[in-house]
């Protein structure tokens, strides 16, 4: 049995992907959270206490961490001290604490450290956003033989009220909203994010992984099949004003079933929200 620590488990990448190994016999999933414990068995830990991160690493003796901590671009000019060690430091000294060990590192990062200026990003792309969420995530990312880097951009429900994903957003919104058509993305949903990590255990794979299905999607396509999956009585206008694309492209194709489209995914992701609705009905009331 494989033991899996997942560091940030109340967060909207972080719960969903503890919660979903833990559907799988031969992982023993141990949730870490900073302040607010999503399950009954997770761990208070305040990652800044690097001693404690130590004694948790050396207690439970993990054969993965997956680490989905992280200081958002919201705000982050106000906290940009904390946002170097969380999204920068902290990554690096994990590397750096079990380069000796068996342990597998597995960090999520995220397609923001690109611009947006241009996309279609390969792997071997250099990065070239430059605010501080770019330069502190891409600063923290951890390529070498052992550990695992995924690259994506993810959408999915949160467990808290205050949660700034656009999933989230959107399905907090009323009336009339706008829908950017020249904004670019590829991404996958949390949960899709959580079944592809299991895979890529199973396969090993170390490096710099683009998770990303094979062809973007723009924002506005991207609410209109939410609406729909999700019963949505809301008016999505075209925005044609805002322009961006920092859409990734998975030049490696190591995943056997490659990834489904995202009117599936959404799917595949509200009969997973349904079927745990106690975690999420008292965010998203509507559901349907």
């Amino acid at each position: 049995m494989k033991r899996i620590i997942v560091l940030g488990a109340a967060g909207m990448a972080g719960h969903m992907i503890s919660l979903y190994l833990k559907t799988i016999n031969n992982y023993h999933v141990i949730d870490v959270c900073h302040t607010y414990k999503p399950f009954p068995n997770s761990i208070i830990l305040d990652i800044h206490d690097l001693l404690n991160v130590e004694s948790l690493i050396k207690n439970e003796k993990p054969d993965i961490i997956i680490n989905c901590i992280g200081i958002l671009n919201k705000g982050i000019d106000k906290k940009i001290p904390d946002a170097i060690f969380v999204n920068s430091y902290f990554p690096k000294w994990l590397e750096k604490f079990c380069i000796n060990e068996s342990t597998k590192i597995i960090h999520i990062s995220t397609d923001c450290v690109f611009s947006g200026k241009t996309g279609g990003h390969t792997e071997t792309a250099i990065p070239d956003g430059s605010d501080p969420y770019a330069r502190t995530k891409v600063l923290g990312e951890i390529i070498n033989k052992k550990d695992l880097t995924i690259r994506t951009s993810i959408i999915g429900p949160e467990l808290k009220q205050e949660g700034i994903g656009l999933f989230h957003w959107f399905l907090n919104q009323k009336g009339d909203i706008s829908g950017y058509s020249k904004v670019y993305w590829t991404g996958v949903t949390t949960l899709q994010l959580a079944i592809c990590i299991d895979t890529m255990i199973r396969l090993n794979l170390s490096g710099l992984y683009h998770l990303v299905p094979s062809a973007p999607i723009n924002k506005y396509e991207l609410l209109c099949i939410i609406k729909e999956v999700f019963c949505k009585e809301i008016r999505i206008n075209k925005d044609y004003n805002v322009k961006c694309s920092r859409t990734l492209v998975d030049t490696r194709n190591e995943l056997p079933e490659g990834l489904p489209g995202y009117e599936e995914m959404i799917c595949q992701l509200k009969n997973w929200m349904k079927k745990n609705h106690k975690l999420y009905d008292s965010i998203y009331s509507n559901l349907k």
